[in-house]
């Protein structure tokens, strides 16, 4: 749910699937966003020089109902960026139950809570992040109870209406100063 960018990991990403095929573990990983500083060609022909076609889709942006079963088809976001301060899809990730795997990078710290929502690793460490994606690949019920944590923890202090409320309380409060 990224740009192709190298900056967003999307390089990363794919070092982390070959590592993944190379310990025989069955995934599917699929790339949704607009290309970027990675052309579509560029992109298919990393993923078959990598040996990863058979894994390995993109398939340009979603929108809307598309996007959202996107999410819903889904069973662990991946956001290996290395230039982030926030990161919406990783609230949209949560929104959908789904554990995130990302970087220490930015907020995103704040955003996910490490080995409970997801998983936090290094920026650009494609080694860590196959490994926390294997662990999640392998464990069903640590999927869904990250996933299920995260979709709480969402709800709780990222809705529009938690950050309404934040924001009138906020107007409220400096109204009381003058």
């Amino acid at each position: 749910m990224s740009n192709l960018l190298k900056a967003k990991g999307v390089n990363v990403l794919l070092e982390a699937c070959k590592q993944l095929r190379n310990s025989s573990i069955p995934f599917h990983c699929t790339f949704i966003g607009g290309v970027g500083d990675i052309s579509e060609i560029e992109f298919k022909d990393r993923v078959n020089l990598m040996k990863l076609n058979d894994s390995v889709v993109y398939l340009g942006k979603k929108y809307g109902i598309e996007k959202e079963n996107a999410y819903l088809n889904t069973d662990i976001f991946v956001f290996p960026t290395y230039n982030e301060t926030f990161g919406l899809v990783i609230l949209e990730a949560m929104k959908f139950s789904l554990p995130v795997v990302s970087t220490m990078e930015g907020g995103i710290p704040d955003i996910i809570m490490n080995e409970k929502t997801g998983f936090l690793v290094k920026p650009q460490d494609a080694v860590a992040l196959a490994n926390k994606l294997e662990i999640l690949i392998k464990n069903s019920e640590l999927r869904i109870n990250m996933g299920k944590l995260g979709k709480k923890r969402f709800e709780k202090n990222y809705t529009i209406e938690v950050f309404e409320n934040r924001f009138i309380s906020i107007l409220k409060n400096l109204n009381k100063v003058k």
